[in-house]
């Protein structure tokens, strides 16, 4: 019986209860990842975009990205669509 429960744990809820706890623990590598990233000050950017968008509105929003975050790479890729 786990620690708090009042009934006895079937086979399948014992299952579930260690795949929860696995994923549990892989959520808390993922957070502790994200903070390493956070710390290192390196971030990356990708977007994507139609060619119009991507020559005429972007450069200035670009710009003013940077402004903010300068240690950011931003990779930027055109798609053309055909209808």
């Amino acid at each position: 019986m786990l620690r708090g429960s009042r009934a006895p744990q079937t086979a399948e809820g014992r299952h579930l209860y260690r795949s929860v706890q696995q994923h549990y623990a892989g959520l808390q590598k993922i957070e502790t990842l994200l903070a390493v990233v956070r710390e290192s000050g390196t971030q990356s950017l990708r977007v994507g975009c139609t060619p119009t968008i991507g020559v005429g509105l972007l450069p200035q929003v670009v710009q003013a990205f940077l402004k903010r975050f300068p240690n950011t790479h931003i990779s930027i890729q055109t798609i053309y669509f055909i209808w």
